[in-house]
């Protein structure tokens, strides 16, 4: 009868190779790249579809959460120092938005106001110049600062709009 062999208790880990060096090498590289119009254009596609869908009354949640999310990402990327000086129209955008959620809780119709969808859109124009402004490693950690903070497990500091709106 043949002996069984006793489990291996070391964890697997291969050897760093040449091959490994290189893709980290090519990913700082690739990192340190501005964005180019052509990968800022899908950001800016989706939210104002999004945008769109709100505005003609066929919009949901995903478009509400898309909004959001760009607004976010917009906030986060100038408190990291791109573009601070759009935090007014931030906070109007915000404000728009909280006026337009009030009013799904009243009447059930999702929907912006005149100020809050002005607001809302110089917001989001602001927000793909400074996308721009950006390299791919700051939109990466800004992107994964907002999606961090609605999966609950923050570890980037994604200040509250509130919190900015007092200080100001």
């Amino acid at each position: 009868m043949a002996k069984s062999q006793k489990k291996r208790n070391k964890a697997y880990r291969p050897r760093p190779t040449l091959l490994d060096q290189l893709r980290a090498t090519q990913r700082l590289y690739v990192e340190s790249l501005p964005v180019r119009e052509s990968e800022a254009d899908r950001f800016r596609l989706a939210v104002l579809t999004s945008l769109d869908g709100i505005t003609r009354g066929t919009g949901g949640a995903r478009e509400w959460n898309t909004i959001v999310s760009a607004l976010r990402h917009s906030h986060t990327l100038a408190h990291e120092g791109t573009g601070e000086e759009i935090m007014p129209a931030l906070i109007a955008a915000n404000d728009g938005m909280i006026r337009a959620r009030e009013r799904f809780e009243r009447t059930g119709r999702m929907g912006f106001d005149g100020d809050a969808l002005c607001d809302i859109r110089l917001a989001l124009d602001l927000w793909f110049e400074q996308i721009q402004l950006c390299k791919i490693s700051e939109v990466d950690r800004a992107t994964r600062a907002v999606v961090a903070e609605y999966d609950g497990k923050a570890r980037l500091p994604v200040p509250a709009l509130t919190d900015v709106r007092q200080a100001a």
